[in-house]
């Protein structure tokens, strides 16, 4: 047997297991912590016509149109209820009406309506935690302009079935791997020869 080509085995082994090592003691010390969001808007009725009127609560709503989102955290670790700055919610604000008694939440995360959006109350929030919301407004809703309160953590847009940036790493990771391997069996060939 070639102590040479062990060595440098071992060698390569044990460098691998101590990058491995600080990656989880680097994630385990400072946790990613985020909220994020989508939703869609859409008409609730496809009918435009004179005679035909949507009314809420006995008024007509000239253009009443849908909004369905979630809001979830992707955080590896909870948001306290101590991270909302000045216990300040966090507020959506999607640019038009919001029919009163229209706005419905299930899941997690409580939260108020507002006259134009919602807001996510002070609270801790657990990872993996999420709401589904809807609500109907008298008007087409603009994209959410997000009020965020939550100190050094980002409340971010994202649409819905995108690859997670932790997924996009993966293949980095991967040739990095393969990387290693491959110098470890070209440095035993070395020493073998």
């Amino acid at each position: 047997m070639d102590w040479g080509i062990f060595w440098a085995i071992v060698g390569a082994s044990v460098t691998a297991v101590g990058v491995v090592v600080a990656v989880v003691i680097f994630r385990r010390q400072t946790p990613k912590r985020s909220l994020a969001y989508f939703g869609k808007s859409g008409r609730l009725v496809a009918i435009r016509s004179d005679s035909f009127k949507v009314l809420y609560r006995d008024v007509a709503v000239a253009e009443p149109f849908l909004t369905i989102g979630t809001v979830e955290s992707r955080s590896r670790a909870d948001i306290g209820s101590a991270s909302f700055d000045g216990g300040m919610p966090v507020s959506f604000d999607f640019a038009a009406d919001v029919l009163e008694g229209s706005f419905q939440v299930t899941g997690k995360l409580s939260a108020l309506p507002t006259a134009r959006g919602f807001q996510i109350l002070p609270q801790k929030i657990a990872r993996g935690a999420s709401a589904e919301f809807s609500f109907v407004t008298d008007g087409r809703p603009g994209r959410a302009s997000v009020t965020n309160s939550l100190l050094d953590i980002a409340v971010q847009r994202v649409v819905p079935g995108a690859r997670s940036k932790s997924l996009e790493r993966l293949p980095r990771v991967a040739a990095i791997a393969a990387t290693v391997v491959a110098l470890a069996v070209s440095l035993s060939q070395l020493i073998r020869s």
